[in-house]
């Protein structure tokens, strides 16, 4: 692919992603995209196939941003186990922001099988990058000994989930990045040893 076909695919997958977050992209369509991009819905479908495959593209390029970034974090041990967790709580404070619940339903309700696979690549996160926190911590001593690492990995992830809830959030006022970072202070002050 020449530079000037790859920077027009990612200028594509850029504009699809900032509408798909924030409107959702079951009902936005390709002519919605084309007008916005000032493209024909030929090109779109030269680089995508159709629209479920440029939303499949935006799917997994996010989740491979999460991964990235999660790596990134989660390696850092000039910084301890606290201060990496909050880092995350930052993150996904970011993530969340940027995502819309109608964007997450679509996913969930229109594209059942690119849900799955999302989900199953958060499990695998949770497994490479959250479990091993949560050891790392309770090796360090920043957890009460006894506690079964399992049950914590769990809470924090279930506490974590509150966010996203916007019949919760609706009525606390503090933003998403807030809230994150104040789960991960109660997370930590409730099971610190």
């Amino acid at each position: 692919m020449t530079d000037k076909k790859q920077q027009r695919r990612e200028r594509i997958i850029k504009s699809a992603e900032e509408r798909f977050f924030s409107d959702g992209f079951h009902k936005v369509s390709l002519d919605d995209l084309v007008a916005d991009l000032r493209i024909s819905k030929s090109t779109i479908y030269e680089f995508f196939g159709s629209k479920d495959g440029l939303v499949r593209e935006i799917v997994i390029a996010l989740s491979d941003r999460l991964e990235s970034r999660l790596a990134e974090i989660s390696a850092d041990t000039a910084h301890s186990v606290h201060e990496r967790l909050l880092a995350i709580a930052e993150f996904q404070g970011t993530v969340a922001r940027n995502l819309s619940e109608r964007f997450m339903t679509d996913l969930r309700v229109h594209q059942p099988e690119l849900w799955d696979l999302f989900q199953q690549r958060r499990e695998q996160r949770i497994d490479r990058f959250y479990r091993k926190l949560i050891e790392e911590g309770a090796a360090a001593g920043l957890f009460a000994a006894g506690y079964d690492k399992e049950f914590l990995l769990r809470l924090y992830l279930k506490m974590s989930e509150i966010v996203s809830y916007t019949d919760i959030m609706d009525h606390i006022p503090m933003t998403k990045q807030q809230a994150y970072t104040t789960i991960i202070e109660v997370f930590i002050r409730g099971t610190k040893a």
